[in-house]
């Protein structure tokens, strides 16, 4: 796991967290989007309502996965008052995954994403929730233009937006030697999938490499980067019955 903020950031709003389990392993990166209340603030509160839904429950699927985003999307809409305009409200994208019994359950909202590296094959698992992502698949914005890259900051789909949030929900099998990372945009905008693709294929690559190539490449966003990869088990470099998870720019572990 690595983090930074972005260079034009005072701090960084980004937040995650990997906690490792004996049923199940979760992953989860959110990129906060400041308002009234902070971008951190509001990731913070998200992760933080995921985690206690998912430890509280008795079943690790995918049902229990989306419940604990309509948990989060509920906790932060709370940290804005009744008289918050709803523009002026603080949000947050949320990409989560849990992967248990050989299968990676998925919940996402915004432009963070999940990916998975299989046979030197990279894909995105997630959908880009933006009006740039939206009006492209339309056909009524080319890719690459002016009007795509001035659109691609606005979100359709965040926590803390007014009414449900429906995340989307996938499930994927997973097979031994695959490759997962969870991150925010401040790594993939930067790097092109080519150059994502080829670092993920290096076999000590660590997920501070992805977060430096990110910064070297010009990335000015925060950037955060998780990754895990798939053996006989989920590995991602976190003991078993611990969390690991920042609240701010400080790393903290608990267990």
């Amino acid at each position: 796991m690595a983090s930074r903020a972005g260079t034009d950031r005072a701090a960084s709003e980004d937040r995650w967290v990997a906690l490792t389990g004996d049923r199940a392993t979760l992953l989860a990166v959110a990129d906060g989007m400041g308002g009234t209340i902070g971008g951190g603030d509001a990731a913070g509160a998200a992760l933080a309502a995921l985690v206690d839904s998912m430890t509280g429950t008795a079943q690790v699927d995918l049902h229990a996965l989306g419940s604990a985003v309509d948990a989060a999307h509920d906790r932060v809409c709370g940290l804005a008052t009744g008289a918050t305009p709803a523009a002026l409200r603080g949000g947050t994208t949320l990409t989560a995954v849990v992967a248990t019994d050989r299968r990676l359950h998925l919940a996402h909202a915004g432009d963070s994403s999940c990916w998975l590296l299989r046979r030197g094959r990279l894909g995105r698992l997630t959908e880009v929730h933006t009006s740039a992502a939206a009006l492209v698949a339309a056909g009524a914005v080319q890719r690459g233009s002016v009007a795509e890259r001035r659109l691609g900051g606005l979100l359709t789909r965040f926590l803390g937006m007014p009414g449900r949030v429906c995340p989307q929900l996938a499930t994927v099998r997973l097979r031994p030697g695959d490759r997962l990372l969870v991150a925010t945009d401040g790594v993939t905008r930067a790097l092109p999938l080519p150059v994502l693709g080829e670092l993920l294929s290096r076999p000590g690559v660590a997920a501070a490499d992805l977060v430096a190539a990110a910064a070297a490449a010009g990335g000015r966003d925060d950037a955060t980067a998780l990754l895990a990869g798939v053996g006989s088990d989920v590995d991602t470099g976190v003991p078993a019955g611990n969390t690991r998870y920042a609240t701010d720019r400080t790393e903290v572990r608990a267990g």
